[in-house]
């Protein structure tokens, strides 16, 4: 009950000891919560890449389905890596954004995930312009997004057509 009432959702798994909510008390129940939260779990997490499986949990990174093999970008809430399936051996782009160490850093970090991902799976349904989400995890230290990888960015599409000084308007 001390989960639905703080708006937790299984998004925020998994926990560990001091990313727990303050309002579980008690040692032992911390202690039976973090032996048991593997209960819940989702156990299609190694079909990422399938529309529709759920938002993947893992509680040990060694068993993401992914290998990195460079880095892409850097953010302000993250970073992007070129990575490949172990499964399917597709290339893909992975945004890693860091978890908090505590319950209160811990929720700021979620609740925008939570967001972008909201935002994320109700724009990129059939919107040509929007970047496609592949799919989604957590694991004790990052929360991630799986995406296709560009062939380019922004910048390169911008210096390819030789913009030079011209203007342009973006419309809505």
């Amino acid at each position: 009950m001390v989960f639905v009432q703080q708006g937790i959702t299984d998004i925020w798994f998994p926990f560990n000891q001091r990313s727990l909510p303050e309002s579980l008390c008690g040692h032992s129940d911390r202690s039976d919560f973090l032996r048991s939260q593997k209960v819940v779990f989702n156990s299609r997490a190694l079909h990422l890449e399938r529309e529709d499986t759920g938002h993947g949990h893992f509680p040990n990174p060694d068993d993401i389905p992914l290998r990195k093999v460079g880095d892409l970008g850097k953010g302000g809430s993250g970073f992007v890596e070129r990575v490949i399936s172990t499964v399917t051996y597709r290339e893909y782009a992975l945004k890693r954004i860091r978890r908090g160490t505590t319950f209160r850093k811990d929720k700021k970090v979620l609740r925008d995930f939570e967001k972008e991902l909201s935002n994320l799976k109700r724009l990129s349904r059939g919107h040509v312009h929007i970047i496609e989400l592949v799919g989604s995890f957590t694991d004790p230290r990052y929360v991630g997004i799986l995406f296709p990888v560009a062939d380019c960015n922004l910048g390169e599409v911008l210096e390819e057509f030789a913009l030079g000084d011209q203007q342009w308007s973006l419309r809505a």
